[in-house]
């Protein structure tokens, strides 16, 4: 299956259902030109917002979210995996934003990994300003371990802005809206226990650590907005330490990050040179069982072997890119002098993850901080 983000609408709404239910979470999301929904689950202090990854696809961009009742929030992404068999992304809203934001994630035994019984009932809950919602049912027509492929009951159909909407069985969640297929007309939803094994964890972990105020990241002496939102990421969800406003009087610490020099080079692929290694033993004549480097492959014959080796250099990269990056860290306690590090990291991307440039750096960017911010906190520079 190849689901496609939803691109257009599927029929005009007929006789819809309105309702009202004071305990959902639906939100409206709009980054851009892209509108979506989601649905937003309590962590502490934060509000954190599950969505198809297609509807806030764009880096660098402002998220806006908003609630049935016109509360408004501009949140960041803080966990995006655009894949086509995943399709998912969890935006952080500020501490005590005015978004409605009180359901908990189910724990872990309220996540049904079974596939749906035929014909089972789903419903997608469309929300409106001023509270109206109404009810899209849908019934379960297939799936797979990661889909469930729905069918609608009615005249009813899921339009462009329900990318995203949460989808219940039963009073469970299900899964949340990733796209629609014109050909059978038919709704694929991202399961909800594929979705928890993927972001789970972040919800059933408590915010640890004191608040933290983040100056930005900056190159040239310009703040950079895309790397100041994939370092407060890390801060918040791998360093527990919750990012305020600057001016947020509970900030424990302010954090300024300068980017010196990032330098991008490519490096020898080790897999690509264990290959050619193998390459040459086959055309030595080198049986199977004695070449080197741990390869398994069948056969003993000098053709077979060349054959199959050259087949896996096909996948493998040559070259890989590699990262050096020197970055300044500054932390200033509330009562005490600024801290620095300067230190340059370096990192080799692995071959076998694809993805796009400019997220591979982004993720390159937060490693390098997290190594320098990690020996900071480890020496007490923010408390």
């Amino acid at each position: 299956m190849t689901p496609l983000p939803i691109a257009r609408w599927f029929g005009l709404l007929l006789a819809p259902a309105l309702i009202s239910t004071a305990g959902a979470e639906p939100v409206d999301i709009r980054q851009g030109d892209s509108n979506g929904s989601g649905y937003g689950f309590r962590r502490g202090d934060n509000c954190l917002v599950v969505t198809a990854g297609h509807v806030v696809a764009e880096t660098g961009t402002d998220i806006t979210v908003t609630d049935r009742q016109g509360g408004k929030a501009t949140g960041q992404r803080i966990y995006y995996n655009p894949s086509r068999t995943e399709d998912l992304a969890l935006i952080e809203l500020p501490a005590r934003s005015v978004v409605a934001c009180n359901d908990r994630w189910p724990d872990a035994s309220e996540v049904a990994p079974a596939a749906a019984a035929p014909n089972a009932p789903f419903e997608v809950v469309r929300h409106y300003p001023g509270g109206r919602e109404t009810i899209v049912r849908l019934r379960a027509a297939g799936g797979t371990s990661q889909w469930h492929t729905l069918a609608f009951e009615d005249k009813l159909r899921i339009i462009q802005s329900d990318s995203g909407s949460i989808v219940r069985s039963n009073g469970r969640f299900a899964g949340i809206v990733v796209s629609v297929r014109e050909a059978d007309d038919r709704v694929d939803v991202l399961r909800f226990d594929v979705i928890d094994r993927l972001v789970g964890d972040r919800f059933r972990t408590a915010v640890r650590g004191v608040p933290v105020a983040l100056e930005g990241v900056k190159q040239r002496g310009r703040v950079n907005p895309n790397w100041t939102t994939y370092v407060a990421s890390w801060l918040s969800e791998s360093a527990g330490r919750p990012v305020v406003p600057q001016q947020d009087a509970s900030a424990r610490c302010r954090i300024g990050v300068d980017v010196i020099e990032w330098a991008r080079s490519r490096v020898d692929n080790p897999e690509y040179e264990k290959l050619e290694s193998a390459l040459r033993a086959c055309t030595q004549g080198v049986s199977i069982g004695g070449v080197p480097l741990g390869l398994k492959l069948p056969g003993t014959d000098r053709a077979s072997c060349q054959r199959q080796v050259r087949e896996q250099m096909r996948g493998v990269p040559r070259v890989l890119p590699s990262h050096k990056l020197t970055l300044n860290v500054t932390m200033t306690p509330r009562q005490r002098a600024p801290v620095s590090k300067l230190q340059t990291t370096e990192h080799v991307e692995d071959g076998s993850k694809g993805g796009a440039r400019a997220e591979t750096e982004l993720t390159v960017l937060q490693q390098s901080f997290a190594q320098v911010a990690g020996e900071l906190f480890s020496a007490g520079a923010c408390e």
